[in-house]
């Protein structure tokens, strides 16, 4: 008895390394420390980088009087619904061979979870700032008492990054 199909190439190598490929890329969300210089009003450099200020927000710092602000985290969550989709776009093409457009949905994906995380910054909902945070703010002439919201500086800093593990 014969077969009806008859094998003309064989993909599976392709298939595999397609698969191994994108198993190994990641997009990651956050203020990459290398790139996280803060400065002051007055042009100096603070002691303090973006990155740390943004891990002490994210966690709270009892020592400090400082509350826990969760951003990153549930502004990356509150992305996941467009993103997983993008992703998954990202993996057809990858098995459809077609690297550039992978990256190109990766960069989407990543693009969509920074506009999240800013938006949460924003919107909040978080703890109130102190009386005295609030009265140093009004000393540099700034109105505004939104938690995470004073200069830009933090928010400006959050990017993504693609990386390959």
């Amino acid at each position: 008895m014969k077969s009806g199909a008859k094998m003309t190439k064989d993909s599976m190598g392709a298939l595999r390394k397609s698969i191994e490929a994108l198993s190994k890329k990641r997009v990651l969300v956050g203020i990459p420390s290398e790139e996280s210089t803060r400065v002051n009003d007055d042009g100096s450099v603070s002691p303090i980088n973006n990155a740390a200020l943004g891990y002490i927000q994210e966690h709270g710092s009892p020592a400090n009087n400082i509350p826990e602000r969760p951003f990153l985290v549930p502004g990356v969550q509150d992305s996941r619904a467009k993103t997983d989709s993008m992703f998954g776009k990202a993996g057809a093409k990858m098995l459809a061979g077609d690297e550039s457009g992978c990256d190109m949905e990766f960069d989407k994906a990543g693009l969509t979870a920074v506009s999240s995380v800013k938006k949460k910054m924003a919107a909040g909902p978080f703890q109130k700032l102190a009386d005295s945070t609030l009265a140093a703010r009004a000393r540099r002439g700034v109105k505004r008492t939104t938690p995470l919201v004073d200069t830009a500086n933090l928010q400006n800093h959050i990017t993504y990054v693609k990386r390959t593990k």
